[in-house]
């Protein structure tokens, strides 16, 4: 399992193509110093009531629930994390979504649709070398 914000950059780079793990770890880093900074600047304490963090200014920063992230690596593996490697993985999940999303965009908007549904997602994600790349890998239970 992976206690520590350091093991999880290692992971990431290890399962992600070496480019596409730069970047995603890049942002994915930069967004983890902003939540430092945003926390400590608070000085508030963090803690989860009813599955909620408690304290928390950043909703500005990402949009997927970090304690839910927090919380199922909890329950998962039944130890503590870190809350920054709870913050680093929801960044580098944001940031392969806006990248699918984007891709989607593109396709969908060749095409003079002006919606997106699954298949547009799906032909847009195997066009693309490095999300090919992700998805064969995770599909064939590479990424343990």
């Amino acid at each position: 399992p992976i206690i520590r914000l350091e093991e999880a950059e290692f992971k990431v780079k290890q399962v992600l193509p070496r480019n596409y793990a730069d970047e995603a770890s890049l942002v994915a880093s930069s967004i983890v110093e902003k939540s430092r900074s945003i926390l400590s600047s608070s000085k508030r304490i963090l803690r989860f009531k009813n599955n909620k963090l408690i304290g928390n200014d950043l909703n500005h920063i990402l949009t997927l629930p970090v304690e839910k992230i927090y919380n199922i690596l909890s329950k998962f593996y039944g130890m503590k994390y870190d809350l920054y490697v709870a913050i680093y993985l929801v960044a580098i999940l944001e940031y392969i979504i806006k990248d699918i999303l984007h891709l989607a965009t593109c396709y969908v908007k060749h095409l003079n649709k002006y919606s997106i549904n699954k298949d547009d997602i799906m032909t847009s994600m195997h066009a693309d070398y490095k999300l090919t790349k992700i998805l064969y890998l995770s599909m064939n239970g590479l990424t343990n």
